[in-house]
């Protein structure tokens, strides 16, 4: 009979193998299973209104058809008061709050942490997931809201999308899309690692983000959207959240949601790591 070879050492070619594992078995997990339909739901959303607002211009006010200027605006008026404040919000609170507390809920958890693989790769693991999840599918409802209140111009806009500055202007939304996620993400992982149900928490913290204009400069930086705003093209002039805003240079904003983001991870990992299972009083 053959020896059984043995395991290789946990060095770190071992750890990226088990992060990659856990990373595809939790996308699967996010993409395909009937809990992803919230998140599709919260995707459409956006877009439909864009595609109701392209009916509404070219239906009700044909006369401004062409002003690009217009609708660039009312894009970015409504990102920054319902896509990146209410639907973004919500999205990155049900995927990320999911990936422990589902599997707390359909007792499975205890499968991972029978394996062998340590518990940070496996908070790793499902953060990769859910960023690419979340991310993913926000930032294609984004570039599709987008190009629906783009096409309101017509042929113009589609030109200024694909050979002006139209173009620049999506892909500084995406970037704050993206490091929304980011943000977001480690946030209500280290919720979904601490509280047996985080949705009281998450409500909390979406308080918290939307009196953000209203608080002092100092207590403005203790949130995920103070950095974000920095990062996607700012509201029109007189609205509130311009108004009320603060300005943060770009290279600011991500060097602070990078870090923000490094520190609830690193809590959540160390939560996930001393996570005791017990389901009998779920």
């Amino acid at each position: 009979m053959s020896a059984v070879p043995p395991l290789p050492p946990p060095g770190l070619a071992l750890r990226r193998r088990q992060l990659r594992e856990v990373f595809l078995l939790e996308l699967r997990k996010a993409l395909l299973s009937p809990r992803a339909a919230m998140l599709y739901l919260l995707a459409t959303m956006p877009v439909g209104l864009g595609v109701l607002y392209l009916l509404a211009s070219l239906l009700l006010d044909p006369a401004a058809a062409g002003d690009i200027a217009r609708h660039e605006l009312a894009f970015t008026a409504m990102y920054h008061t319902f896509i990146l404040r209410l639907d973004l919000f919500v999205a990155c609170l049900w995927v990320f709050m999911n990936l422990y507390r589902a599997e707390l809920l359909d007792r499975s958890l205890h499968f991972y942490y029978l394996t062998p693989v340590r518990r940070e790769v496996i908070a790793a693991g499902k953060m990769l997931a859910g960023l690419a999840t979340a991310g993913g599918v926000m930032i294609l409802a984004v570039g599709a809201t987008d190009l629906a209140f783009v096409l309101s111009a017509g042929g113009d806009g589609l030109e200024h999308l694909l050979l002006g500055p139209g173009l620049g202007h999506l892909a500084s939304f995406e970037a704050a899309t993206a490091l929304a996620c980011l943000g977001y993400g480690a946030l209500f992982l280290l919720l979904g690692t601490s509280f047996r149900n985080p949705i009281l928490p998450g409500l909390l913290c979406w308080g918290w983000e939307q009196i953000n204009p209203f608080l002092p400069p100092i207590l403005k930086r203790l949130s995920v959207i103070h950095y974000v705003q920095g990062i996607a093209p700012a509201p029109p002039s007189g609205a509130p959240v311009q108004l009320l805003g603060e300005s943060v240079p770009p290279a600011t904003a991500v060097a602070g949601i990078l870090a923000v983001s490094a520190l609830f991870f690193a809590l959540a990992a160390l939560r996930a790591r001393r996570l005791e299972l017990t389901y009998g009083e779920e």
